[in-house]
């Protein structure tokens, strides 16, 4: 029986703490937030023993000894609460995305977990939820030719919120990673739903792909639209709906894929409506605690480091006149920037 314990109780670290309850082979030793009022009102909600509610993330670890850790605080913490359960000889670690809040504490991070033997493992679920490995290998075996360009649209803002789940999907899907970014930056209408002290805005950039494809990325302040992912291949596009429960494969047909690509006007057809049957948040994160608790191969952390510094390549790229920024940053002002992303 695996002891884990939560750091935060906002949405997200309630949904873990959901995930947590109803997970076979663990038990909840530990939650902890600094706000008193909150820890309290969560014990009482789940009618859990007041002895594993904390104001301190360093009291809680040396109090319960838990096995695994989840950091659900926002991302501006991450780095320091990752030091501090290093430190106190915690050796995994589930942390809510973005990794962290600039490039050298998410790099310290990765080399940190790598000295010390420590499973880091970024919520990035979409990479291990079964819909997107069976896409990822349907592309691989070519169900729309080769990809050569991708494009997603959503309104909202909060590009950094948002916006490194987007990139490390396609990152993953593509299997590959962001080579340079040429950004710009939109206004925030509204305060950020997470507290004034957040900065998180909107966007839209062209990223470059190391396997040569590219991406139009738009997820600006000026939008209220729910989001669209779309895969151009040579000879067809899958479109990706998560919020209507499926991907649509269109597709030239099978005798028609020999004709040159200046025949655009050779019609697509629905090969297939995918309904996605994975897409449970509370599963998904069950499953990240299960590859932690079995010691199973983790996802690199490295591709959350990447998704993190496209979106601060767009921020570097829009106050250099969108300049094309090439990854990895190096310039190490930037580099060392403290960014107010959630």
């Amino acid at each position: 029986m695996s002891r884990i314990a939560i750091i935060g109780l906002g949405p997200m670290g309630l949904r873990h703490l959901k995930s947590v309850l109803e997970l076979p082979n663990a038990v909840l030793s530990g939650i902890s937030d600094l706000n008193l009022e909150t820890v309290r009102r969560v014990i009482g909600d789940h009618g859990l023993s007041e002895r594993i509610g904390f104001t301190s993330h360093r009291e809680m670890v040396s109090a319960v000894n838990p096995d695994i850790v989840i950091i659900a605080t926002n991302g501006p913490s991450h780095s320091k609460i990752f030091e501090d359960l290093v430190e106190d000889g915690v050796t995994k670690i589930f942390c809510e995305k973005p990794i962290a809040t600039s490039l050298y504490e998410s790099r310290m991070m990765q080399q940190t977990a790598k000295e010390k033997s420590v499973l880091l493992l970024v919520n990035h679920a979409r990479r291990w939820m079964q819909d997107y490995k069976e896409l990822k290998l349907r592309l691989q075996d070519g169900l729309i030719g080769q990809i050569h360009s991708v494009s997603y649209t959503m309104g909202g803002g909060q590009m950094a919120c948002n916006g490194t789940h987007v990139i490390d999907i396609v990152s993953f899907l593509l299997d590959t990673e962001i080579k340079s970014v040429v950004g710009f930056l939109t206004e925030p209408h509204t305060a950020n739903p997470r507290g004034a002290q957040f900065h998180d805005p909107g966007g839209y950039a062209l990223l470059h792909f190391q396997n040569g494809a590219r991406m139009f990325f738009e997820m600006p302040d000026d939008l209220g639209i729910t989001p669209l992912l779309i895969i151009n291949g040579s000879y067809g596009r899958v479109i990706i709906e998560e919020l209507k429960g499926y991907y649509t494969i269109e597709a030239r047909k099978v005798e028609d894929r020999i004709l040159p690509v200046t025949r655009y006007g050779t019609p697509l057809h629905v090969v297939e409506k995918v309904p996605f049957k994975g897409l449970d948040l509370i599963r998904l994160c069950q499953q990240g605690i299960e590859m932690l608790m079995y010691n199973e191969p983790l996802i690199n952390c490295s591709a959350a480091i990447n998704s993190l510094e496209a979106i601060i390549a767009i921020h570097y790229s829009n106050f250099n006149q969108n300049k094309l920024i090439t990854l990895p940053i190096k310039d190490n002002q930037i580099v060392h920037q403290q960014f107010s992303f959630t």
